[in-house]
């Protein structure tokens, strides 16, 4: 079959899929208006639970296990009657077999973490039955996979340390039911608990840039405790795993021989504190995993030519890995470090120990745990730039970026490992976004 014919073909399963897919609820005019609907928003809705689901590719069923995160927010009724925003929704499958998604045995590992994101670039809305207690609609979202990296080249960006991985686009059919029906709007003080029912099925359109053709997931049908709480006592933190790798070296001297065990990763202690303090501001808590180690030596000193071997040595499903080698060979390149598959499940950090031993660049941890948030450079023209004047800001070697925060990443960070939790509110970001943040030094 001809290139031209597959590619013809491809196309139209896109349109009838696009065809067969319902349509987004929504709001009224009045609503779209607005640059949010919530920019009053009375409560949130937060729901965590393992998942499983069926995927249905070509002839064949395989079995997927793995977890769901959803993260709505209510509006005021009196304004916006019936509708809830979506603004975060992810899944992550774990142990996927690759192949039966793509249809070609990958080059690296056989399985990986299959991601669903909820698109962060723009406003999506579910229905709510007051009387019937059910939540349902659809959100458009993207896929991701490790193996994606693999069929398409990765986009970096003009600065250099920010590497995009191409995802499939997918739209999901949502529907859940509170058990208990009282209206949602009727308690508005402290926090509570709701048990619901949830329905919901991924289906996708056939990708040609990625060779990938079109498949759904059903998600079985599955209970879960649902978590509701009233602003402004509280507020939804996002938790990211990490997991830090380091490279080990094993060396022999003198006669009886003295072994000796050296280690890179001062890079993770001098830049988590950083990390942390900045990521707080936004709501966003890490959980850090022990260390892996790597023993291949020939990585202490690493040259850009390394980046695939280095970043197939550990691949940990429910983490994003951020590897810590001793020094770069040339120091400048990167400016310390670069970010693989952003704003993906599949997100891989290579970062260098000389940011410890220049003692300078406090905050390019935070920097590039941002771009794994899926967060850009400021000025890349998208919605998920990332807020002049902040952290975000491009340094280069041996300079830092700014210890600022802003209220604009925090809405705009994304990724299918993020999972929600309601918090107490505490002390947000510095400032609000590019206009009152300042200029990038």
């Amino acid at each position: 079959m001809n290139r031209k014919l597959i590619c013809t073909l491809l196309l139209l399963g896109a349109a009838q899929a696009a065809d067969a897919a319902p349509t987004l609820p929504l709001p009224p005019p009045s609503a779209v208006a607005e640059p949010s609907l919530l920019s009053r928003p009375i409560g949130a809705i937060v729901a965590n639970a393992d998942i499983q689901a069926r995927l249905l590719a070509g002839r064949g069923e395989i079995q997927l296990n793995g977890r769901l995160s959803a993260y709505l927010r209510v509006p005021d009724p009196k304004r916006y009657p019936n509708m809830m925003e979506v603004r975060g929704l992810n899944i992550a499958y774990f142990g996927v077999p690759q192949e039966a998604i793509t249809g070609i045995k990958p080059r690296g590992k056989a399985t990986g973490v299959l991601g669903f994101a909820a698109d962060p670039e723009k406003p999506q809305y579910l229905k709510y039955d007051p009387q019937s207690g059910i939540v349902y609609g659809t959100v458009v979202g993207q896929i991701d996979l490790p193996q994606f990296a693999e069929l398409a080249p990765a986009i970096g960006d003009e600065k250099g340390d920010d590497f995009r991985t191409r995802s499939q686009r997918a739209t999901m059919r949502v529907q859940f039911a509170l058990d208990d029906k009282a209206n949602l709007y009727d308690k508005r003080e402290g926090v509570e608990k709701r048990r619901s029912t949830m329905d919901m099925e991924i289906a996708t359109a056939p990708d040609y840039d990625l060779r990938v053709s079109d498949y759904r997931i059903a998600i079985e049908r599955f209970p879960v405790d649902v978590e509701i709480g009233w602003f402004p006592v509280i507020e939804v933190a996002q938790r990211l795993c990490v997991q830090p790798v380091r490279i080990g070296q094993l060396t022999v001297s003198g006669f009886p021989p003295v072994f000796q065990f050296n280690f890179s990763g001062d890079g993770l202690a001098f830049g988590k504190p950083g990390a942390i303090t900045q990521w707080n501001k936004a709501d966003v808590v890490f959980e850090w995993r022990d260390w892996m180690t790597v023993w291949n030596s020939s990585y202490m000193a690493f040259s850009l030519g390394e980046s695939a071997a280095l970043r197939a040595e550990v691949d940990v499903d429910d983490c994003v890995e951020v590897f810590f080698v001793d020094t770069f060979t040339p120091s400048v390149f990167w400016g310390g470090g670069a970010t693989y598959s952003s704003g993906l499940a599949a997100a891989k950090i290579i970062s260098t120990d000389q940011n410890a031993a220049n003692g300078i660049d406090l905050t390019h941890l935070a920097h590039e745990l941002g771009h794994a948030l899926s967060l850009k450079h400021p000025g890349s023209g998208t919605a998920k730039d990332g807020s002049t004047g902040t952290l975000m800001c491009p340094s280069g070697f041996n300079n830092d970026n700014p210890t600022i925060n802003s209220q604009q990443n925090k809405d705009r960070v994304s990724n299918p490992l993020l999972t929600f939790a309601l918090k107490v509110v505490t002390a947000g970001p510095d400032c609000t976004n590019s206009a009152t943040c300042g200029a990038c030094p």
